[in-house]
């Protein structure tokens, strides 16, 4: 009986996984713009960490960010050019990228004060 409750979980999970997909696709965002979006909050730096900690293409960055002299424009093209953010739409320059950069003062912030 578990393992046709294990089998019915992973195809759920799958099924999750691909609905995710398609809605990206669809509508053509991304869980970083979902963290950026609307006013800055001061949990988004901490969101924005964990994120960089668990996304798969954003792995080539997870040590710069602990470095408390990265520098913020460049780490701003990176993780752009890795997401393949659209910078010339209205909520990347409205939210977006003005929070992105907020987010990341604050993470080097905190890198200097703390490590």
């Amino acid at each position: 009986m578990d393992a046709v409750w294990d089998g019915l979980r992973e195809f759920l999970l799958s099924l999750m996984r691909s609905l995710k997909v398609i809605v990206r696709w669809m509508y053509g965002s991304h869980e970083i713009e979902r963290i950026l979006y609307g006013s800055f909050t001061p949990e988004m730096p901490y969101r924005l960490e964990t994120y960089i900690n668990t996304s798969k293409q954003l792995h080539t960055i997870r040590s710069v960010l602990k470095s408390p002299s990265f520098d913020i424009n460049t780490l701003y093209q990176r993780i752009v050019t890795l997401k393949a953010l659209h910078s010339n739409s209205v909520q990347h320059t409205q939210y977006t990228a003005p929070n992105l950069r907020r987010a990341l003062e604050m993470i080097q912030c905190y890198n200097c004060v703390v490590r």
